[in-house]
């Protein structure tokens, strides 16, 4: 499947990381041609604009963490910037890609149903890397069962167009916790408010 896109004064512009799932990786990997193909058969070459990231969360080192399920992961800037929205594609020379006035600071991976943190979780999310080449920290915000997991992680090389990145992030074997946030390779860990609907006493 692909994003619906609008052409308007030689700019393409789609709507890009609105909500990741396991399976929507087609529709979150923008590609744009800029070569002109010549002869009968058309031949285009793609370049992806965005960097593929699987975020590999494993919690078995905790025998309490192990036992839940993981319900959804956040992905954003520690100082902000954008992940998601209307992004606009110029096909010159070199392709880059902007997002629009209507964009988010974030990126949400939610599965069809939770899952079991018995084992290390494959989390496979498509981020559109920022024009400039800076190196950006990024906030990565795992909701469990009964708690909610921020960590901090700043990639080794930056974020660039076509490229694939790995994160191996390992609960107390690895990053270690923190009671405030900021530093690499720590990660704050919180209880998610509970509720009783039975009968009072």
């Amino acid at each position: 499947p692909a994003s619906a896109a609008s052409v308007k004064s030689g700019t393409i512009s789609m709507t890009v990381n609105s909500e990741q799932t396991p399976t929507s990786f087609s529709v979150n990997d923008v590609r744009i041609s800029n070569n002109t193909p010549s002869g009968t058969t058309p031949n285009f070459t793609f370049t992806s604009l965005a960097t593929w990231c699987m975020f590999t969360l494993d919690f078995t080192s905790n025998t309490d963490y192990k036992a839940e399920s993981l319900e959804n992961v956040k992905v954003e800037y520690v100082d902000n910037g954008e992940l998601s929205g209307t992004a606009a594609v110029k096909g010159t020379t070199s392709p880059t890609l902007t997002l629009g006035n209507y964009s988010k600071f974030n990126v949400t991976w939610t599965p069809t149903s939770p899952v079991s943190l018995a084992s290390a979780v494959n989390v496979g999310i498509m981020i559109i890397p920022l024009t400039a080449n800076t190196e950006k920290k990024l906030l990565i915000t795992a909701k469990t069962t009964y708690h909610i997991f921020t960590f901090y992680a700043t990639p080794k090389n930056n974020l660039a167009a076509g490229q694939a990145k790995a994160f191996s992030i390992k609960v107390d074997n690895g990053f270690s916790v923190a009671t405030s946030g900021g530093t690499n390779g720590t990660y704050i860990v919180s209880k998610r408010a509970q509720f009783y609907y039975g009968k009072t006493n």
